[in-house]
């Protein structure tokens, strides 16, 4: 049986917490606004202590954004809770047996001044198809989103 670590830290503006397991995030989480309250321009980021949140940092130099255009809804609380522990707990990572456990580099909510809203899943290789088309699919089902 395989073991990913998952992302353990989240970002909101300049403030990075750190964490390990799904208790310490649910405290975390608990203490921020919920999405669905926050005004246009917010971002939250969940990344991997290793990773910063910007294209030049390595792990995220040839990788690639899977972008999810969400409303504003009671919903995207409990989506981005969900997006965020599946990230935790290593369930976004394509799983072949040879698969980098390390593909999913973060997660990010961005309200945007216009409005609108998204949620983003930062990958490592966007070259690489079959683990593009892993995450995909490890997307829709932990959001359970219907194919187009």
């Amino acid at each position: 049986m395989r073991h990913a670590v998952g992302c353990s830290g989240l970002r909101f503006g300049n403030m990075r917490a750190a964490f390990g397991m799904r208790p310490p995030f649910f405290r975390l989480h608990g203490a921020l606004e919920k999405p669905s309250t926050l005004g246009n321009g917010a971002t939250y980021q969940l990344f991997r202590n290793d990773v910063e949140p910007t294209w030049e940092d390595p792990s995220n130099a040839n990788g690639g954004e899977w972008s999810i255009p969400l409303e504003r809804s009671a919903d995207l609380d409990d989506q981005w809770k969900r997006l965020c522990l599946a990230a935790i707990g290593g369930q976004l990572t394509p799983s072949a047996d040879d698969a980098d456990l390390d593909e999913v580099c973060g997660c990010s909510l961005s309200l945007k001044k216009g409005g609108s809203l998204r949620l983003g899943v930062w990958t490592k290789h966007r070259t690489d198809e079959v683990s593009q088309r892993a995450v995909a699919e490890n997307i829709r089902r932990v959001l359970s989103l219907q194919k187009e």
